[in-house]
């Protein structure tokens, strides 16, 4: 790692999942589209779990 390598910038919900990833070149702004994005269900939600049912 050095000072020419990329930051990246964590995005994170009022879940403290984090929801994607944005790349910062040296010397330059944020992408303005995510370099990873995350999709987090809700299993277990409420207190019970489809695939607890279907199983």
């Amino acid at each position: 790692m050095n000072t020419d390598d990329p930051k990246v910038h964590f995005v994170y919900n009022e879940r403290w999942q984090q929801v994607a990833a944005y790349r910062q070149a040296n010397g330059s702004g944020v992408d303005t589209h995510p370099k990873e994005q995350f999709v987090h269900h809700n299993a277990g939600h409420g207190g019970f779990s489809r695939v607890r049912r279907v199983a």
